[in-house]
């Protein structure tokens, strides 16, 4: 039956029927922020694990040869 159900879309900020609701802070269940914070770890220790695009290496090269020939002159 839910599949069929239409999306729901997020409050607009100015409705009126929205009053005070920025003044409400969200929260999360310690479970649900304890695997989320676990997912974040767990792909972060992955993301070390690769190497360094070439394309991004050559930007970087590019940038410090600049930043030295600024300091130089």
């Amino acid at each position: 039956m839910l599949e069929n159900a239409p999306a729901q879309t997020p409050p607009l900020p100015d409705d009126p029927e929205n009053e005070g609701l920025d003044d409400a802070e969200p929260s999360l269940s310690p479970a649900v922020a304890a695997l989320i914070g676990e997912g974040l770890r767990s792909y972060y220790v992955r993301l070390m694990d690769e190497p360094m695009p070439d394309r991004l290496l050559e930007l970087v090269r590019s940038l410090e040869t600049q930043g030295r020939a600024s300091d130089d002159g």
